[in-house]
């Protein structure tokens, strides 16, 4: 396939057809369907840009408990406004550090069970299930490339799909204004960053934590980045060519494969996780008309 420019066979995990648009339900449901009829009772929280809030609230309502997220207040409105009508109660906040102070204050005050982002066993349990999905539908697959956030993702994905195909070299993928996983593994720890800048918050991770880490460290070969320009050439190329509205996030991977990773995937099978497509239209058509990428795409929405 010609998608950027070079030949390789292309397979697309799309995870943004699934409930919620994104793969977090895999994570959330599977800590959730642990949790006691006390603990459920209490209610659940969590610290999200969005699409794990959205998840927390889904699996709220489908296990009859109640969800408190906190979102920083950069937050799509989109998101905001999709946890709400889930039935969750919505705090905004400064930043996400912010707002992971206010996730623990919640837990210590009202007793709610913490639904981590990313972190933990259950997470990378719940997430595994879309690499043994992804090896079942491509099982002469080469080379994987994941999405980064905080890690949950790439950690159980990436821990089945080695274990299954252990030939198969595994990639993660972050924006460079978000690169805490990228740091871990320079050196060797996890890594706090002060600051995010990118356009794809849903990766806005301001920490790496140990055990998804851990287990990136032991499945992953590397870690690339990406800058938002290359994201947003990604998003615009998916819409293009393969009619998939994503959002940044789910554009990583194949911003990755056309970038930092033409030289090992070029001529290979290669799986690319597209992670989900919670962002509305306004929102997509800004982030490509600021790279001049959509100048046809506002003209068209100037004429409605």
């Amino acid at each position: 396939m010609l998608l950027c420019g070079f030949e390789c066979e292309l397979y697309l995990k799309l995870e943004l057809l699934q409930k919620t648009g994104t793969f977090k339900p895999r994570g959330v449901l599977t800590v959730m369907s642990s949790l006691s009829n006390e603990q459920l009772n209490k209610g659940v929280t969590a610290v999200s840009a969005g699409n794990h809030a959205i998840a927390v609230a889904y699996g709220a309502q489908l296990f009859g408990s109640s969800a408190k997220v906190v979102m920083p207040k950069t937050a799509n409105s989109f998101r905001v406004k999709r946890c709400e009508e889930l039935g969750a109660e919505v705090i905004l906040c400064q930043d996400i550090q912010e707002a992971f102070k206010t996730v623990q204050r919640i837990q210590d005050e009202e007793q709610r069970y913490f639904v981590h982002p990313f972190d933990g066993p259950l997470v990378a349990l719940g997430t595994a299930t879309l690499g043994v999905e992804f090896v079942q539908q491509a099982p002469t697959m080469e080379i994987a490339v994941i999405s980064i956030g905080g890690g949950g993702l790439a950690a159980g994905a990436g821990s089945a799909i080695k274990q299954m195909l252990p030939k198969c070299r595994i990639f993660g993928v972050e924006p460079e204004g978000a690169n805490t996983m990228y740091r871990s593994f320079q050196s060797g720890k996890p890594e706090t960053i002060s600051k995010i800048n990118t356009i794809a918050d849903s990766l806005g991770a301001p920490s790496t934590m140990q055990y998804s880490f851990s287990v990136c460290r032991t499945f992953l070969e590397s870690i690339v980045t990406v800058s938002d320009e290359q994201l947003a050439r990604a998003m615009a190329l998916m819409f293009e060519r393969l009619k998939l509205v994503a959002e940044p996030a789910a554009a990583a991977a194949l911003a990755a494969v056309c970038g930092p990773l033409r030289e090992q995937v070029e001529g290979k099978k290669v799986g690319i996780v597209i992670c989900g497509s919670n962002i509305d239209f306004q929102t997509f058509s800004s982030i490509l008309a600021q790279h001049g990428l959509s100048k046809s795409y506002i003209a068209l929405e100037n004429k409605t």
